[in-house]
């Protein structure tokens, strides 16, 4: 019997963390494959290819970002180390594998980077810390500490919008991993955009919907991430992806590419979510999105949430489109993300669903994000990471 000839896999990495407020998620890309993500996809008979795309600043000019705190100006690469341990970029991280410490020298790659211009700030540049853990909270003390940090920098009416920080950049980036991923879904490969903050997971839904597919989701993250510039607390763009996907907010996905194709919300469903604001719930609700929160995840198993989504999200289209944020585990497991939440997906929930979505057969595509390596010096989150992308793609324990 002739095998099965396994589609191509489209690695389009995305080195960008402008959409969040925690640096770091930038060198998430290059973490995923010191840990030998190109080179594990293709020890499972994948050909694999390799794509940048990535956004540069050269001069700085403020005038023309809407920004709402201008502490969030600058890359996250320019911003101060809280460990003189961790004061070099991503090519010094500790490797988890000295087998895979390199990129697979004979992938295809190419990069793609587009400048954006701003003005320098006279304002000097603050410290980052990491988060601190805030399971003792009620919600409203953790607003307020929010507030209090800059995250959730405006106080603001109910009706006023709370303009998406650094628009620019977010929508520089995210053009051109839609023009990526459409080339490749074009070409039959498996297009896998690698970030990055959750934002740029705006351009892999613009250039799949761009592609002409009839695309479900299922969103793995400890958060919603469908707050519309009216709802968000902070105007960060990885917490509005779906609402931009979806036509709920005033950001469109036309203004990422030439599509008019919305997701419809009836075929996204999110997984794992234990962090939803109010506006979120609303919206939810309204638009008839279903969520599966941890605590279905406790009270019906993993299985069966899974075996949900898979028939929601694979019903009518032309395949599932899986968004893997690595908050969506508990912070005991991947430590290394910039919003951790307490109670989240063990690793082997997480496997075993991944195990679930390869078996499904309708995975076409699939983002992994918001992996931050300064907060992980160990490389213990990439390595999870690059573990699940393994079983989606059919590796198995025996």
């Amino acid at each position: 019997m002739k095998k099965k000839q396994l589609p191509p896999v489209a690695i389009i990495s995305a080195p960008f963390g402008m959409g969040g407020a925690i640096p770091g998620a930038e060198y998430g890309p290059q973490a995923l494959l010191r840990a030998g993500l190109a080179e594990r996809l293709q020890a499972l008979g994948r050909t694999v290819t390799c794509t940048t795309a990535e956004v540069t600043r050269q001069q700085e000019r403020t005038q023309q970002l809407p920004l709402t705190n201008q502490a969030h100006t600058e890359q996250a690469p320019r911003l101060p180390q809280t460990n003189p341990a961790h004061t070099e970029q991503a090519p010094h991280l500790p490797q988890t594998n000295p087998a895979h410490t390199e990129q697979a020298p004979h992938l295809p790659q190419t990069t793609q980077a587009q400048t954006v211009q701003t003005q320098q700030s006279p304002q000097p540049v603050p410290s980052i810390q990491a988060p601190k853990d805030t399971s003792s909270r009620t919600p409203s003390e953790q607003a307020d500490s929010n507030t209090s940090n800059g995250d959730r920098a405006n106080t603001r009416s109910s009706t006023e919008p709370n303009p998406v920080k650094n628009i620019e950049e977010v929508l520089a980036i995210c053009r051109l991993i839609a023009q990526n991923v459409k080339q490749a879904a074009d070409a039959g490969a498996f297009p896998l955009l690698i970030g990055g903050d959750h934002s740029v997971a705006m351009g892999s839904l613009a250039g799949l919907s761009r592609s002409g597919k009839r695309l479900g989701v299922i969103w793995l993250d400890a958060h919603g991430d469908i707050n519309s510039e009216q709802t968000s607390p902070t105007g960060n763009a990885h917490g509005m992806v779906l609402s931009v996907a979806t036509g709920l907010s005033w950001l469109k996905l036309q203004e990422i590419c030439d599509t008019g194709a919305l997701l419809d919300p009836h075929r996204i469903v999110i997984v794992g979510a234990r962090d939803l604001d109010d506006g979120e719930k609303r919206i939810l609700a309204h638009r008839g999105i279903r969520c599966f929160t941890m605590s279905d995840v406790d009270r019906l198993g993993i299985r069966s949430v899974m075996k949900r989504a898979v028939a929601a999200a694979g019903n009518g289209t032309d395949g599932i489109h899986v968004s893997l944020d690595l908050d969506v585990l508990d912070p005991q497991e991947a430590p290394g993300v910039g919003t951790p939440v307490p109670g989240g997906l063990t690793y082997r929930e997480a496997r075993y669903a991944m195990e679930m979505l390869y078996e499904s057969g309708a995975v076409t595509s699939m983002d992994i994000v918001e992996v931050n390596p300064m907060l992980d010096p160990g490389g213990r989150t990439a390595e999870l990471a690059v573990s699940l992308a393994e079983t989606l793609f059919g590796k198995r324990l025996i």
